[in-house]
Order: C-alpha cells, then sequence, then structure tokens
C-alpha cells in the first residue's frame, strides 16, 4: 500500500467570512455526548462509494475541494465561547482528499477494507475539521471513495446531497465548465424551515421504549450481561441511477 499524498494547502479561491453561530437543539445533543466520550468515534458517519471506471484523480480532487469551498456546512467546526459551546463556519478550512493506491497488492480488496476499518474508528478533533476523505484506487478502473463526516455537520439526507454535488462537479470539470451555482447556506436556510406541529410528539413516541433499558442489560439466571459499545455494523448497498 502507498503512502496518501501529503496534504496540500492550495485548493479553490476562497470568498466568505468566518461566522459563529449557536448550536441547534439537535447539535447540542450531540456535542455533549462527544463531549462525554471525546476518544469514541460515537457520531462517525462513514461511507465507501465504489465507483467503476477510470477517474480522472485530479479533477475528482478539485470536484470535492470545490464543494467543500461551496458549502458552509462541510466548513464548520465547534468551538467555546463566553455563551457556551457554538458553531464556526470557517472562510480558509481546506481538506484534503487523499490518494491511496493499492492496485499492484495481492489483496486489494482487503486491503482497502482495513484502510477504512481504521479510518472509521478516528475520532474527529471537533475544532479542527470534521470531514475525512480518501481516494482509494483498487486498480485502473475501478476506484473506492471513503467519505467520512461528523454527525454534528451531517445526516443521511446530506450525504446524498454531497456525492451528487461532489459528481456534478467532477463531470463539469471533466467538460471544461465551472458554471455551477453556489450552494445556499446551509445552515440559515434550515433555521428558517418550519417545524411540524407533531414533531416532538413523533420523537417522544419513538425514544420512549429505547430509554428504557440502560447501558447494560440485566443478568438472568446465571446469563452474563451484554454490555454495548459504540461499534456499529457496515452494510453494502448498489446505488442505481
Amino acid at each position: 500500500m502507498s503512502n496518501p499524498n501529503p496534504p496540500d494547502s492550495s485548493g479553490p479561491p476562497q470568498r466568505h467570512e468566518l461566522r459563529e453561530s449557536r448550536l441547534t437543539q439537535s447539535q447540542a445533543q450531540i456535542w455533549i455526548g462527544q463531549q462525554l466520550a471525546p476518544a469514541a468515534p460515537l457520531y462517525n458517519t462513514a461511507f465507501t462509494f465504489r465507483i467503476h471506471g477510470a477517474i480522472d484523480e485530479d479533477r475528482f480532487e478539485r470536484a470535492f475541494r470545490q464543494c467543500v469551498n461551496d458549502c458552509d456546512a462541510l466548513r464548520t467546526v465547534f468551538a467555546e465561547n463566553r455563551d457556551g459551546p457554538c458553531t464556526v463556519v470557517r472562510p480558509d478550512l481546506v481538506v484534503p482528499l487523499e490518494r491511496v493506491d493499492v492496485s499492484n497488492s495481492a489483496h486489494p480488496a482487503q486491503d482497502a477494507a482495513r484502510l477504512v476499518a481504521e479510518r472509521c474508528r478516528r475520532p474527529f478533533q471537533v475544532g479542527e475539521r470534521l470531514l475525512d476523505a480518501i481516494l482509494i484506487k483498487l486498480s485502473a478502473n475501478d476506484n473506492l471513495w471513503f467519505l467520512n463526516q461528523h454527525h454534528l455537520i451531517t445526516d443521511a439526507r446530506s450525504t446524498v446531497l454531497l456525492y451528487r454535488r461532489v459528481a456534478a462537479e467532477y463531470e463539469a470539470l471533466l467538460d471544461g465548465r465551472d458554471d455551477l451555482s453556489e450552494l445556499p447556506a446551509y445552515y440559515p436556510t434550515v433555521a428558517a424551515m418550519k417545524v411540524p406541529e407533531n414533531a416532538a410528539a413523533v420523537a417522544r413516541e419513538h425514544w420512549a421504549p429505547r430509554t428504557d433499558t440502560g447501558l447494560r442489560s440485566t443478568p438472568l439466571y446465571g446469563r452474563d450481561a451484554k454490555a454495548t459499545g459504540t461499534a456499529s455494523s457496515r452494510m453494502t448497498l448498489e446505488l442505481i441511477e
């Protein structure tokens, strides 16, 4: 396995201002959970996308960086000020897209799986950056894009949007275009959305039976109690357009 490319500080020109704001209720809950277990990757949301076909790696990296530059959520970190924890949208956050080539390995898929498993377990430093990405070359026509984000800045829906945006940026670069419209600011847009009136009741109904049990089940009839942990099972799904 080759070493990843060293981080490159170059990237799209920055045109944003530093912005701070208070945490949303959901962010506050996640932030507190992470503070209680700072060394655990509790809220890592990692995906791998298998890309069949040759990739122009330079253009793919440019597309990824342009997407980070255009999306304020991806440039968000978390800090504390006099009023408590806050979000900080940085104008100058550069997220490297590491490149790893395992195509000459005897077992490229296994090597890639070990790398992905190791990176999934790395906890994010919430004050530095909350996004990690690797482009893994399995063969000349087979690549794996590893994308890991902290749950503070993402959910399942936004991951789909990010995937589509990077793909659109990449296709535009292949066509020699640079005319994609800039993404609207995420947090002000979400803050302006109306919450359904029954949202709180639905949430309570969902979580009530799940909060009745503790972190460890009670041993019965000589059976050992099973401790819960932070690990989760990975699933592989085929995406068909």
